[in-house]
């Protein structure tokens, strides 16, 4: 093995050890440091080591014309990059960090993608009268979808709650190490109970020994992410609905938000650290904004000079 890609293994495993670092973030490092480390050819640590900052700056202009790198590509390269080398330098291994002080690009502030409520009630609807191949199937596709929509986990989160996180008394999930390692408790509204509760109770569950809540049809081994990729990939093809677990996130998020719910209350709920990011859901609720630019004073046609005045224009 290479040994610049050996080191980065090593950093990966002390980064999970001590300082709680998820393995989906550290895998995406990885995956930054093997394609650097093959496109400048770098076969020996002595190599590594006499890096310097304009070589980071060409490799990065050089991907970007190969592979027209987003910004936030390359934000995440050079961060990932700088991550690395601090973690050489602290160890005595290198002598500087060529990559620290290198402009990081801004990435464009997009809003995220939902689905419609509309939607999102169909595929539960759906779930009920769709014909299913095993026993256990159904129950367990409902539960999939019915956590997704009513408490705005990540897939990585849900694949991981185990039966003990599931607390029907007090009505709450608890959510061990997401993103970020955080741990966090997220309300179950009745209509969730009702739908886990029949998973719990379906044969596939009753009788399975797992400690994983979401678990294989053969009702020993916890479920993989290809069951919810299959899963999803039927609304698509027969419901026509471009879904994705991520999509009903942020639709949990905007339900919740239109509904007046706090944004410190969301927040925990999401997992997020700071309400800023929390916040943008507000402007995904559309029905509100379009009711308030009504309160505008100029909106009311008889209140303007001329206001009965028809233009002759038809180009609107």
């Amino acid at each position: 093995m290479n040994p610049i890609v050996k080191l980065h293994q090593e950093y990966c495993n002390y980064k999970i050890a001590f300082k709680g670092c998820s393995k989906t973030t550290l895998r995406g490092e990885f995956y930054i440091i093997v394609p650097f480390v093959r496109h400048l050819e770098l076969n020996s640590f002595e190599e590594f080591k006499e890096l310097e900052r304009q070589d980071i700056i060409n490799y990065i202009i050089k991907r970007k014309k190969e592979s027209d790198w987003s910004a936030r590509t390359i934000k995440n390269n050079l961060q990932a990059l700088s991550n690395f080398f601090e973690y050489c330098k602290q160890n005595n291994l290198v002598d500087k960090n060529p990559a620290e002080g290198i402009e990081k690009p801004k990435p464009p502030k997009n809003l995220p993608r939902l689905v419609k409520k509309e939607d999102a009630l169909r595929i539960l609807e759906w779930l009920y009268f769709v014909e299913f191949r095993y026993k256990g199937e159904r129950e367990r596709a409902k539960a999939i979808v019915g956590t997704f929509i009513f408490t705005g986990v990540r897939r990585s989160e849900l694949l991981n709650i185990k039966n003990s996180d599931i607390n029907f008394r007090e009505k709450v999930i608890r959510i061990n190490s997401g993103k970020g390692n955080k741990d966090r408790v997220i309300p179950m509204n009745d209509k969730l109970i009702e739908i886990l509760k029949e998973y719990v109770q379906c044969d596939l569950k009753k009788y399975c020994k797992s400690a994983y809540f979401f678990v294989k049809l053969d009702g020993e081994n916890k479920m993989g992410d290809s069951t919810i990729r299959t899963l999803f990939e039927r609304f698509k093809k027969e419901l026509k609905i471009d879904v994705s677990p991520h999509k009903l996130r942020h639709t949990f998020a905007t339900l919740m938000a239109q509904s007046a719910c706090s944004m410190p209350a969301l927040a925990k709920m999401m997992g997020h650290s700071t309400i800023k990011t929390t916040e943008v859901y507000l402007w995904l609720d559309t029905d509100s904004i379009r009711s308030e630019i009504q309160k505008h004073p100029f909106g009311y046609v008889d209140g303007l000079p001329h206001g009965t005045h028809r233009s002759s224009y038809n180009g609107w």
